[in-house]
Order: C-alpha cells, then structure tokens, then sequence
C-alpha cells in the first residue's frame, strides 16, 4: 500500500513535468521524505553508506537518494544549513554552482563540508548548476534539515528519502529504472 502511494506521489510530481517548459533543462525540484519501517528494514540492517535510485522516462530523471546512517544524517544536515543560511528568502531563482566551490548567484560562499561523504551526497542531490526559486528551495531543505535531524544515541533507525527530479541526468551512475544501488565505497561511484 505505500509503494502505491509513493508511485502515485512521484507520478503526481514527475508527469505535470512531461512535454512541459516550464522547468528548463537546469532546473530541478527537490524534496524529501520518510520512508515506511517496513520498507526501510533492509536498508537500516545494511552496512552501506547510503542508497540510491534513478529512473529515466520522457526526458525526466527522478533521483532519490536514501540516507540511514545517523552520522551522515547529521553530516549531511550540518552541511545542508550552511547551503540554506546563503540563501534569501526571496520570491526570485537562485543558481546554485556545485564544482570545487559552492558558487550562489555568481558569489562563492563560505563553506566547510562536514566529511567527504556528506558533500559527495550533497553534490549528489544537486545538479552542477541548479536553478530553483529562492523561498521554494528554502522551504524544501528546511523540510530536508528537519527530517535528518537525529541524536547519536538514536542510531540508525529511520531512513530519510531525498529526492532531486530533473531533465538532465544527476551526478550518480544510472544503472537501470528503479534498480536500489547500495554504495559501500565512494571510490566505487566517483
């Protein structure tokens, strides 16, 4: 019952996409949400660094990035509130500018990765060059930074599912249309 509702979910954010113009080849849309104990517990019981899935149809990739592990939670958000404090919160684009710098409409930030796997996930979530409307892209990582809020006696018990939807390919290897990839070591992908 809930894969249903999350293919129903990513139906209804991915097909108003389809034969439209109004997210340019550059932009993309990002979002997070929980996924169900059930479906989580092979993913909580694996000792992967995190997940990934992408799948590809009529020019529109959906990427989602499944993160368990409690450091790279807190990793990831700590590095995640550096990206949305050099945001405004106005209602116009931003063009984000992921390469050896963080890049925020043409201006380099100040920015200290929390460890070499929380910005490999970072990148990953984003585009090269990613443009979204300000106060949209605010709120989504709000949500994001909420979510992968967790304390270090709490473990690995919940998985968060971070999901980028484009009309060019993410950063990660595409494999096959919803093949879950476990990644074990970051050499492997880069």
């Amino acid at each position: 019952m809930k894969k249903i509702l999350l293919i129903l979910l990513i139906m209804l954010f991915v097909f108003p996409l389809v034969g439209c113009n109004e997210i340019e080849k550059d932009n993309c849309l990002i979002s997070s949400y929980m996924i169900d104990n059930l479906d989580s517990e092979q993913m909580l019981s694996s000792e992967s660094l995190f997940a990934y899935e992408i799948s590809i149809s009529d020019n529109v990739c959906l990427q989602i990035i499944y993160v368990w592990d409690n450091l790279l939670r807190r990793e990831l958000r700590n590095d995640l509130i550096q990206i949305y404090d050099a945001i405004s919160n106005e209602d116009k684009d931003v063009t984000i500018e992921f390469g050896e710098k963080i890049i925020i409409n043409d201006k380099e930030i100040s920015f200290t990765e929390s460890s070499e796997l929380s910005l490999f996930v970072l990148k990953s979530i984003f585009l090269t060059e990613t443009k979204m409307n300000c106060k949209e892209l605010r709120d989504n990582l709000n949500s994001m930074i909420i979510r992968l809020e967790t304390l270090e006696e709490f473990g690995d018990s919940e998985v968060i599912a971070i999901q980028t939807i484009t009309k060019e390919r993410t950063n990660l290897k595409f494999y096959e249309n919803r093949k879950i990839i476990y990644v074990n070591n970051l050499s492997d992908i880069k």
